[in-house]
């Protein structure tokens, strides 16, 4: 098992007296911050990962790979300090099949998650509100009446796939 987890954080190939799995992983980033320092910045950042992965226990007749790619970015900008607004948005995908003594299957999926904020970066699809103060003298009852902020979340993902012992499998989220 040890090697096993090894092999999901670096490149490697394992050999066995029952099989073999190869497994490789790239990842890939960068940022900059522009500006002039305690008045306005600018920044923003970019990634890439990806991994495959591929398995054969030809003893057991059991074989498979799965791979999977993600990319994405963030931008964010500040004044004084203080965040005026700020986005990030990643798209993942993945498809993965294997078979095993007479069993199959081969599932594929593709998600999406985009966040952008304009002030304050409070809870997503609506407005962040601010000012906060206690109006009441015998209890507390905060009351926040200046609207600071908005934000929008959009995460789609679906998958779809196909099970020789379970049939077809679909699941959407919004």
């Amino acid at each position: 098992m040890l090697l096993l987890q090894m092999c999901r954080i670096m490149p490697c190939t394992m050999v066995g007296f029952m099989g073999a799995i190869f497994n490789v992983h790239t990842n890939v980033s960068s940022s900059i911050t522009l500006g002039v320092k305690g008045i306005a910045s600018v920044s923003g950042s970019l990634y890439n990962k990806s991994q495959a992965t591929v398995f054969a226990n030809i003893k057991a007749s059991s074989f498979g790979a799965k791979f999977e790619n993600g990319f994405g970015g963030s931008f964010s900008a500040k004044f004084f300090g203080i965040g005026v607004a700020g986005a990030s948005l990643s798209v993942n995908s993945g498809f993965e099949g294997w078979y095993n003594s007479g069993s199959w299957d081969i599932t594929g999926n593709l998600g999406a998650n985009l966040n952008a904020h304009v002030c304050c970066n409070g809870g997503c699809n609506g407005i962040t509100w601010g000012g906060c103060f206690d109006s009441c003298f015998w209890s507390s009852c905060e009351v926040c009446p200046i609207p600071c902020g908005a934000k929008i979340c959009v995460n789609p993902n679906v998958l779809v796939g196909y099970s020789s012992s379970n049939g077809l499998k679909f699941k959407l989220d919004l």
